[in-house]
């Protein structure tokens, strides 16, 4: 995948989530703020990770790199 692939699906997989979340947002509770709404980010994002994807090594190699680069 190059540079240009992963932008366009980085954008893709967003827009996908926001729509999701966004669709729903008449039946959220009133006293929600921004703690309730980050969790639901967090809830929606986590669905979004494919169990079983990968090897144990990738995400090593994975983890090692966003640690080094402070990438969160």
């Amino acid at each position: 995948m190059n540079k240009r692939e992963k932008k366009r699906f980085v954008r893709m997989l967003i827009q996908n989530i926001e729509s999701s979340i966004l669709h729903r947002a008449d039946e959220w509770p009133p006293e929600w703020d921004g703690i309730e709404l980050r969790w639901l980010l967090r809830d929606h994002f986590g669905k979004c990770v494919m169990v079983g994807t990968g090897n144990r090594r990738r995400k090593m190699a994975y983890n090692n790199e966003v640690l080094v680069k402070n990438l969160v």
